[in-house]
């Protein structure tokens, strides 16, 4: 295993059927994260150490669309009196084969 300490951990491509697995995982982290709202492929998870003060931000959530979808988490993480704003953002790249194809037939 790796000896390090992260203070934050982002994810992507967490897959539905994950989800318990991540939860359980890694103990002194909290575990944040946004699926994909059809079918289990995808997504994006966001570990952040405990002993920091941290707030999920549904505020900053990007929309998804028709043409694009997206999975993103955003946090805030509080230390020594500085706010960072933290997001993992997801995007299937089949996407931009679709898009690509569509742009190309107009």
């Amino acid at each position: 295993m790796l000896d390090v300490q992260f203070d934050v951990i982002i994810l992507t491509e967490i897959w539905t059927t994950n989800i318990e697995f991540y939860e359980n995982i890694l103990p002194g982290y909290n575990f944040y994260y946004d699926l994909p709202t059809e079918g289990k492929v995808g997504g994006v998870g966001l570990y952040v150490k405990n002993l920091y003060t941290h707030n999920h931000l549904p505020s900053f959530k990007l929309s998804n669309s028709v043409s694009l979808r997206v999975e993103n988490i955003w946090i805030e993480v509080v230390t020594n009196n500085i706010k960072y704003i933290i997001g993992g953002i997801y995007r299937q790249i089949r996407q931009l084969l679709i898009l690509k194809i569509l742009w190309m037939l107009y």
